[in-house]
Protein backbone atom coordinates (compact mmCIF):
# COMPACT_ATOMS: atom_id res chain seq x y z
CA UNK A 1 0.00 0.00 0.00
CA UNK A 2 1.18 3.37 -0.98
CA UNK A 3 1.59 6.05 1.56
CA UNK A 4 -1.14 8.01 -0.20
CA UNK A 5 -3.64 5.02 -0.11
CA UNK A 6 -2.57 5.09 3.48
CA UNK A 7 -3.16 8.76 4.38
CA UNK A 8 -6.97 7.85 2.53
CA UNK A 9 -7.82 5.19 4.50
CA UNK A 10 -7.23 7.01 7.50
CA UNK A 11 -8.97 10.05 6.17
CA UNK A 12 -12.14 8.43 5.40
CA UNK A 13 -12.23 6.60 8.51
CA UNK A 14 -11.66 9.70 10.71
CA UNK A 15 -14.98 11.45 8.13
CA UNK A 16 -17.27 8.32 9.21
CA UNK A 17 -16.63 8.78 12.58
CA UNK A 18 -17.33 12.65 12.87
CA UNK A 19 -20.14 11.75 10.17
CA UNK A 20 -21.26 9.00 13.18
CA UNK A 21 -21.19 11.53 16.08
CA UNK A 22 -22.84 14.28 14.74
CA UNK A 23 -25.69 12.18 13.91
CA UNK A 24 -25.36 10.88 17.41
CA UNK A 25 -25.81 14.31 18.41
CA UNK A 26 -28.18 15.19 16.20
CA UNK A 27 -30.52 12.12 17.33
CA UNK A 28 -29.79 10.39 20.39
CA UNK A 29 -28.88 13.54 22.87
CA UNK A 30 -30.46 15.59 24.46
CA UNK A 31 -29.26 17.58 26.98
CA UNK A 32 -27.07 21.21 25.11
CA UNK A 33 -24.14 21.00 27.60
CA UNK A 34 -23.73 17.15 26.41
CA UNK A 35 -23.68 18.14 22.45
CA UNK A 36 -21.86 20.87 22.99
CA UNK A 37 -19.44 18.83 24.94
CA UNK A 38 -19.14 16.19 22.08
CA UNK A 39 -18.59 19.22 19.10
CA UNK A 40 -16.18 20.21 20.43
CA UNK A 41 -14.34 17.11 20.93
CA UNK A 42 -14.52 16.70 17.26
CA UNK A 43 -12.06 19.34 16.44
CA UNK A 44 -9.20 17.08 17.22
CA UNK A 45 -10.74 14.80 14.37
CA UNK A 46 -11.62 17.53 12.04
CA UNK A 47 -7.14 18.48 12.60
CA UNK A 48 -6.59 15.29 11.76
CA UNK A 49 -9.15 14.82 9.15
CA UNK A 50 -6.78 18.39 7.83
CA UNK A 51 -3.26 17.21 8.24
CA UNK A 52 -3.97 13.92 6.41
CA UNK A 53 -5.42 15.88 3.55
CA UNK A 54 -2.25 18.02 3.18
CA UNK A 55 -0.28 14.84 3.43
CA UNK A 56 -2.31 13.22 -0.04
CA UNK A 57 -1.84 17.20 -1.60
CA UNK A 58 2.28 16.69 -0.99
CA UNK A 59 2.03 12.89 -2.22
CA UNK A 60 -0.01 14.22 -5.13
CA UNK A 61 2.47 16.59 -5.92
CA UNK A 62 4.99 14.30 -6.17
CA UNK A 63 3.58 11.56 -8.41
CA UNK A 64 5.42 11.40 -11.61
CA UNK A 65 2.97 9.04 -13.73
CA UNK A 66 0.27 11.40 -15.24
CA UNK A 67 -2.78 9.21 -15.01
CA UNK A 68 -1.95 8.41 -11.42
CA UNK A 69 -1.65 11.80 -10.10
CA UNK A 70 -5.16 12.95 -12.23
CA UNK A 71 -6.67 10.24 -10.34
CA UNK A 72 -5.32 11.43 -7.43
CA UNK A 73 -5.95 15.14 -7.78
CA UNK A 74 -9.88 13.73 -8.35
CA UNK A 75 -10.02 12.32 -5.15
CA UNK A 76 -8.24 15.17 -3.00
CA UNK A 77 -10.83 17.36 -4.18
CA UNK A 78 -13.81 14.65 -3.29
CA UNK A 79 -12.56 14.24 0.09
CA UNK A 80 -12.26 18.44 0.13
CA UNK A 81 -15.41 18.90 -0.33
CA UNK A 82 -16.76 16.11 2.50
CA UNK A 83 -14.14 17.34 5.09
CA UNK A 84 -15.76 21.10 4.11
CA UNK A 85 -19.30 19.82 4.37
CA UNK A 86 -18.17 17.92 7.83
CA UNK A 87 -17.08 20.87 9.07
CA UNK A 88 -20.09 22.96 8.16
CA UNK A 89 -22.41 20.48 9.84
CA UNK A 90 -20.39 20.68 13.17
CA UNK A 91 -19.99 24.50 13.37
CA UNK A 92 -24.77 25.11 12.11
CA UNK A 93 -25.01 21.99 15.17
CA UNK A 94 -22.59 23.84 18.05
CA UNK A 95 -24.11 27.51 16.83
CA UNK A 96 -27.67 26.02 17.06
CA UNK A 97 -27.12 24.47 20.66
CA UNK A 98 -25.70 27.58 21.67
CA UNK A 99 -28.82 29.41 20.78
CA UNK A 100 -31.04 26.53 22.32
CA UNK A 101 -29.43 26.79 25.27
CA UNK A 102 -29.90 30.47 25.72
CA UNK A 103 -33.53 30.47 25.20
CA UNK A 104 -34.16 27.52 27.35
CA UNK A 105 -31.91 29.34 30.33
CA UNK A 106 -34.50 31.19 32.81
CA UNK A 107 -32.21 33.14 34.16
CA UNK A 108 -31.91 37.15 32.44
CA UNK A 109 -27.90 37.71 34.16
CA UNK A 110 -27.02 34.17 32.82
CA UNK A 111 -28.76 34.59 29.78
CA UNK A 112 -26.42 37.72 29.35
CA UNK A 113 -23.40 36.18 30.72
CA UNK A 114 -23.83 33.74 28.28
CA UNK A 115 -24.37 35.76 25.17
CA UNK A 116 -21.10 38.05 26.09
CA UNK A 117 -19.25 35.06 26.67
CA UNK A 118 -20.18 33.23 23.03
CA UNK A 119 -19.64 36.95 21.32
CA UNK A 120 -15.83 36.54 22.81
CA UNK A 121 -15.62 33.12 21.73
CA UNK A 122 -16.89 34.16 18.17
CA UNK A 123 -14.42 36.88 18.27
CA UNK A 124 -11.83 35.06 19.65
CA UNK A 125 -12.99 31.85 16.58
CA UNK A 126 -12.22 34.40 13.91
CA UNK A 127 -8.95 35.51 14.79
CA UNK A 128 -7.69 31.29 15.27
CA UNK A 129 -9.34 31.20 11.91
CA UNK A 130 -7.53 33.85 10.38
CA UNK A 131 -4.28 32.70 12.09
CA UNK A 132 -4.79 29.18 10.40
CA UNK A 133 -5.26 30.59 7.11
CA UNK A 134 -2.29 32.56 7.24
CA UNK A 135 -0.23 29.47 8.55
CA UNK A 136 -2.34 27.26 5.16
CA UNK A 137 -1.06 29.89 2.72
CA UNK A 138 2.37 30.17 4.47
CA UNK A 139 2.30 26.33 3.86
CA UNK A 140 0.86 26.02 0.68
CA UNK A 141 3.37 29.13 -0.75
CA UNK A 142 6.41 26.41 0.82
CA UNK A 143 5.14 23.84 -1.29
CA UNK A 144 5.00 26.02 -4.49
CA UNK A 145 8.78 26.67 -3.52
CA UNK A 146 9.47 23.26 -2.53
CA UNK A 147 7.93 21.88 -6.12
CA UNK A 148 10.10 24.94 -8.17
CA UNK A 149 12.90 23.94 -6.76
CA UNK A 150 12.21 20.72 -7.56
CA UNK A 151 11.86 21.39 -11.62
CA UNK A 152 15.12 23.92 -11.52
CA UNK A 153 17.22 20.97 -10.31
CA UNK A 154 15.77 18.48 -13.04
CA UNK A 155 16.15 20.94 -15.39
CA UNK A 156 19.78 21.41 -14.13
CA UNK A 157 20.16 17.91 -13.57
CA UNK A 158 19.47 17.55 -17.38
CA UNK A 159 21.75 20.58 -18.70
CA UNK A 160 24.73 18.73 -16.30
CA UNK A 161 24.33 15.53 -18.17
CA UNK A 162 23.61 16.97 -21.57
CA UNK A 163 27.24 18.65 -20.53
CA UNK A 164 28.66 15.11 -19.71
CA UNK A 165 27.68 14.46 -22.96
CA UNK A 166 29.42 16.69 -25.02
CA UNK A 167 32.58 16.15 -22.79
CA UNK A 168 32.58 12.82 -23.47
CA UNK A 169 32.40 13.34 -27.29
CA UNK A 170 35.06 15.89 -26.92
CA UNK A 171 37.84 13.50 -25.35
CA UNK A 172 36.83 10.92 -28.54
CA UNK A 173 37.12 13.22 -30.75
CA UNK A 174 40.77 14.74 -28.96
CA UNK A 175 41.67 10.58 -28.68
CA UNK A 176 40.74 10.05 -32.88
CA UNK A 177 42.72 13.30 -33.68
CA UNK A 178 45.64 11.76 -31.39
CA UNK A 179 45.65 8.52 -33.25
CA UNK A 180 45.44 10.21 -36.50
CA UNK A 181 48.57 12.31 -35.74
CA UNK A 182 50.49 9.06 -34.56
CA UNK A 183 49.68 7.32 -38.35
CA UNK A 184 51.15 10.60 -39.66
CA UNK A 185 54.12 10.13 -38.17
CA UNK A 186 54.25 6.68 -38.77
CA UNK A 187 53.74 7.54 -42.71
CA UNK A 188 56.21 9.46 -42.77
CA UNK A 189 58.71 7.44 -40.94
CA UNK A 190 57.87 5.01 -43.44
CA UNK A 191 58.34 7.45 -46.40
CA UNK A 192 61.42 8.23 -45.58
CA UNK A 193 62.58 4.61 -45.15
CA UNK A 194 61.34 3.90 -48.66
CA UNK A 195 63.20 7.16 -50.45
CA UNK A 196 66.69 5.93 -48.24
CA UNK A 197 66.10 2.88 -49.59
CA UNK A 198 65.55 4.02 -53.28
CA UNK A 199 68.70 6.31 -53.30
CA UNK A 200 70.51 3.49 -52.06
CA UNK A 201 69.10 0.70 -54.97
CA UNK A 202 70.16 3.47 -57.29
CA UNK A 203 73.74 4.30 -55.35
CA UNK A 204 74.67 0.48 -55.67
CA UNK A 205 73.64 0.51 -59.90
CA UNK A 206 75.21 2.89 -60.32
CA UNK A 207 78.33 2.19 -58.98
CA UNK A 208 78.39 -1.29 -60.33
CA UNK A 209 77.64 0.16 -63.50
CA UNK A 210 80.96 2.34 -63.26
Amino acid sequence: MSMFESYDDEFVGICQEISSKLSHVSNYIDGHEEKLSVLSELESSFDQAKTLLKQMEVETRGEQNPALKQDMSEKVASHKKLFDGLRKDASDSKINEEHAMLIDNPSIGQKDRLISANERLGRGSERIKYALQLTEDTENTALEITDELARNREKIEGVSARVKSVSGLTDQARRVIQGMSKREIQQKVMLWIVAFIIMGVFGTIIYVSV
